[in-house]
């Protein structure tokens, strides 16, 4: 059981290959457990923050505002993030990344407004998957770095 549980936590690049036949990306990382650990994150700092708040008899601006903060996290998580392990050709709008010298984050925009993250831990695969995407026409948007 602490193998399948410590599996979920570990890096893990996400790998993409196009499947010609079908015409979608096919995605194979560890996408679906972060999202939900960070939506089960904000419910919890949602449940803790609202707690405090009516805990005491005049109201706490602070855990108000935090109740507020993760509330929001909670519905963008849920109305932003996307998980999906194949993703049609169709659908793709832009892929946009950040890449550092020692990793690289990156996501796919959808038509439909959503995003579905990529983890580059190993930056040997990155600039071979850029390419991939490139070659089926799709727009590649770098992000500068934040320092």
């Amino acid at each position: 059981m602490f193998k399948s549980v410590k599996k979920l936590f570990t890096d893990k690049n996400s790998t993409i290959t196009f499947d010609p036949d079908r015409q979608c990306f096919e995605i194979d990382d560890h996408a679906v457990y972060q999202i939900w650990m960070s939506r089960i994150l904000s419910i919890t700092m949602l449940f803790f923050s609202l707690s405090r708040y009516f805990k005491f008899d005049s109201p706490n601006l602070l855990f108000l505002a935090l109740s507020i903060f993760f509330a929001i996290m909670l519905i963008l998580g849920f109305v932003n993030n996307n998980a999906s392990s194949t993703i049609a050709l169709d659908q793709i709008k832009s892929v946009s990344y950040r890449k550092s010298t020692t990793s690289a984050t990156g996501s796919i925009r959808l038509n439909n407004k959503t995003r579905r993250p990529l983890y580059h831990y190993n930056l040997s695969q990155f600039d071979n998957q850029i390419e991939l995407f490139k070659s089926h026409g799709i727009e590649i948007k770098e992000k500068s770095s934040w320092f």
